[in-house]
C-alpha cells in the first residue's frame, strides 16, 4: 500500500486543563507561546446531558477577538462550535488570513454548556486540550492521515484498488494549493456499515484513540449510517486532533463507486474529490453556499450566490460546493480551491 511522504514537520504542543461552568459559562485562562502561528482548543464535558459552544475568545491584552453573537444567527459561517450540538466542540484560532493574528501571552476563552432545551447549566466540569503549532508558513502544509479500512475491505482488491487510485486524485486537487497529503494505511475493526460520525459513536472513538496528535483519521466503509446517499461525512468543522467519539472523517466507498459497484475513472475522480471535500471540511472549510442557497462561508472570495443555476455557474467546480454536478454517469470535476479557503485549510493546526 501507497505512502507518501511530504516535508519534515512538527507535532503541534499539546498541554490539557480544566474549568468548572457558573451561571452556563467556563472561562479558561489559555497561555499562548510567542512562536505559536494557531491554536486548536478541544473541550469536552463531563456531564453526558451538556451540549458545549464557543462563547468568546479574548486576547492578551482584553480585547474580544472573536463573539459567538457575531455569528450564531448570520447566515455567514466561520465555525461550526457557536451551536451546541454535542459535549465536545472544537475550536480553532485563527480561521482566516483576516482574522488577528496570535499574540504571546494569556488569552481568555469562554464556553457555554447548556441541556437539550438550550438552558444554561452550572457545575459542568469541561476538560480542555489545547494545541498549538509554530509553522507560520500558510503557503505550504502537510497534513498527515491515517486511512483505516472497515471489516472486510482490504479482502475485495478491486475496491482497495479504486480506494488509493481516489487519494491520487486527492493528491492531485490538493497539491496546486500547497497542500501536502501523506497517508499510512491500517485495518480498523469497525462495521462497513458505519453509524453517522456528526452523531458521534464509541467505534471511531475507540480508532481515533490509537492515532497520533498530529494526525486526521479517515474511515473508508462500504455505507454510512444505513444508506447509500452519504458519499463522505466530516465529524466537525474543524475535527479535533484528539480521539473522540467524532474525530474522523467517513467515506462510503460503495455510494462513490456507483450504481454497479465498479469504479470508473469519472467514479475515481468523484471519490477523491469526495476525500479532499470531507477533509477540508475537518479542517475548517464550510460549503461556499449551503445546499437550500441561502447560507454561505465566511471567505470572501466566493460568490454569494441565491439560485441553483447562478450559484452552479459561479460555484459549481469549487471543491467544496455542497453537491456533484453530474449529467448520467459523468460530473464535471470539482477542484477549484479558492485563495482564502486555502488560508483557511492551511490555518488548521493539524497542517503542518
Amino acid at each position: 500500500m501507497a505512502c507518501q511522504q511530504g516535508k519534515e514537520t512538527e507535532s503541534p504542543d499539546s498541554y490539557s486543563t480544566g474549568v468548572i461552568t457558573n451561571k452556563g459559562i467556563a472561562t479558561a485562562e489559555v497561555e499562548i507561546d510567542p512562536d505559536a502561528s494557531t491554536f486548536l482548543i478541544t473541550a469536552e464535558a463531563w456531564d453526558t446531558e451538556a451540549m458545549l459552544a464557543v462563547e468568546t475568545i479574548r486576547r492578551p491584552n482584553g480585547s474580544v477577538t472573536f463573539d459567538w453573537m457575531d455569528w450564531y444567527h448570520e447566515d455567514t459561517y466561520l465555525m461550526a462550535g457557536v451551536w451546541p450540538r454535542a459535549k465536545d466542540v472544537v475550536v480553532n484560532w485563527p480561521v482566516r488570513a483576516e482574522d488577528p493574528p496570535l499574540t504571546g501571552g494569556m488569552w481568555e476563552i469562554s464556553f457555554a454548556a447548556v441541556n437539550s432545551a438550550y438552558k444554561y447549566m452550572d457545575n459542568v466540569e469541561i476538560e480542555l486540550n489545547i494545541q498549538t503549532k509554530a509553522d507560520d508558513d500558510f503557503q505550504d502544509g502537510t497534513v498527515n492521515v491515517v486511512i483505516a479500512y472497515a471489516e472486510g475491505i482490504t479482502t475485495m482488491p478491486d475496491v482497495v484498488e479504486g480506494i488509493e487510485l481516489g487519494v491520487e486524485r486527492w493528491r492531485e486537487v490538493w497539491a496546486p494549493h500547497g497542500l501536502t497529503l501523506t497517508e499510512r494505511y491500517i485495518e480498523a475493526n469497525i462495521d462497513k456499515d458505519m453509524a453517522f460520525v456528526g452523531d458521534g459513536d464509541d467505534s471511531f472513538n475507540h480508532i481515533s484513540q490509537q492515532i497520533e496528535d498530529d494526525e486526521v483519521l479517515m474511515i473508508v466503509g462500504e455505507s454510512i449510517d444505513g444508506q447509500q446517499q452519504y458519499y463522505g461525512v466530516a465529524g466537525n468543522i474543524p475535527g479535533s486532533l484528539l480521539g473522540s467519539p467524532r474525530s474522523a472523517v467517513q467515506i462510503s466507498w460503495l455510494a462513490n463507486s456507483g450504481l454497479d459497484g465498479n469504479f470508473s475513472e469519472d467514479d475515481i475522480r468523484l471519490m477523491g474529490e469526495t476525500m479532499a471535500h470531507e477533509m477540508g471540511h475537518y479542517m475548517g472549510l464550510f460549503h461556499p453556499v449551503e445546499i437550500e442557497f441561502n447560507a454561505w462561508d465566511a471567505a470572501s472570495d466566493t460568490p454569494e450566490c441565491r439560485t441553483m443555476n447562478t450559484c452552479e455557474s459561479q460555484l459549481g467546480d469549487n471543491l467544496m460546493y455542497p453537491y456533484p454536478l453530474c449529467l448520467g454517469s459523468s460530473c464535471i470535476a470539482q477542484e477549484e480551491i479558492t485563495n482564502i479557503q486555502a488560508g483557511i485549510a492551511h490555518r488548521y493546526t493539524g497542517t503542518l
